[in-house]
């Protein structure tokens, strides 16, 4: 699953790519889905599966938006430097 460090501290929806964030969290939440089915499927609901869920969930979700940001970063940053170059 996923496992990084980078958390965004303030969320700047306005100018983060939104749809980059709705693909990453769409591909990743599928696995989620297909976790619960099979929990479902196999009768094997637990507290322990049923946090592990609720962590991956959040882990997607804070994965989408810092890449959605980290990119967003990346435009703002190369919309700045393009401004300060000498013509």
């Amino acid at each position: 699953m996923l496992d990084y460090k980078m958390t965004v501290t303030q969320l700047r929806w306005d100018h983060a790519d939104l749809l980059l964030y709705r693909s990453i969290i769409a591909i990743n939440l599928q696995h989620v889905l297909d976790d619960l089915l099979h929990l479902e499927q196999t009768c094997d609901v637990t507290p322990k599966s049923i946090d592990d869920i609720y962590c991956q969930v959040l882990n997607i979700l804070r994965f989408g938006s810092d890449i959605a940001n980290i990119e967003m970063l990346k435009t703002l940053s190369g919309a700045r430097c393009a401004k300060s170059k000498p013509n």
